[in-house]
């Protein structure tokens, strides 16, 4: 369970922007690089110096989603493709920073979500 925690603060930053949604307060960029990094140091027992990395690349990324998502507006697809492409950019910095290990549980918890999310809500009829 803990496991899929941080893919699923991961990818639940991402759609936050990759669907058109009624206007509320969001966190900032800020607040979502910091819960995503609390995250990967609880389930991928990070070093301070990995600590420090991981949080720079969190905010650099969650940055560049908030302005994706200001500027692709209304767009399902130019949304869905550059979040595709920073997922991909951030993932390659996260492989710098992580040892082997580390770095496949990652992955390991990537795929968990992306088959959770697969699956749809709890109390849904599967598809």
């Amino acid at each position: 369970m803990k496991i899929s925690l941080l893919v699923v603060s991961l990818f639940f930053a991402l759609s936050l922007f990759a669907q058109p949604q009624p206007e509320r307060n969001r966190p900032s960029a800020e607040e979502m690089a910091k819960m995503q990094t609390q995250s990967m140091v609880d389930e991928l027992k990070l070093s301070d110096k990995q600590t420090q990395e991981v949080s720079a690349i969190n905010l650099k990324y969650m940055k560049k989603i908030t302005e994706a998502f200001e500027s692709i507006k209304g767009d399902r697809e130019a949304m869905r493709s550059r979040m595709n492409e920073l997922r991909t950019q951030m993932t390659a910095e996260f492989k710098t920073v992580l040892t082997p290990e580390q770095f496949a549980k990652l992955q390991e918890m990537e795929r968990n979500m992306n088959e959770e999310r697969r699956q749809g809500p709890p109390g849904e009829p599967k598809k």
